[in-house]
């Protein structure tokens, strides 16, 4: 993880604007030193969720069903 990656959401709240400016990078949210959420250009969002759904789709099409194992195993 980059430290400039890495923001605090005390920091987030005080420069709000300028982080949503420059989203070039994600930016990844910390609440008492532990990462709980992430800020990106919805933009690459809409992109990785494409890709995640054609992902899922492509698994389930690939990949045998339960029944066909069963029915290989006896």
């Amino acid at each position: 993880m980059l430290t400039d990656q890495c923001v605090s959401v005390t920091d987030l709240k005080k420069n709000m604007n300028a982080y949503v400016k420059d989203l070039r990078r994600d930016k990844i949210i910390f609440v008492n030193n532990a990462p709980v959420a992430v800020l990106m250009d919805v933009k690459k969002y809409e992109k990785m969720m494409k890709e995640s759904n054609f992902l899922n789709i492509w698994i389930e099409t690939t990949t045998p069903s339960r029944r066909t194992i069963k029915k290989n195993r006896i």
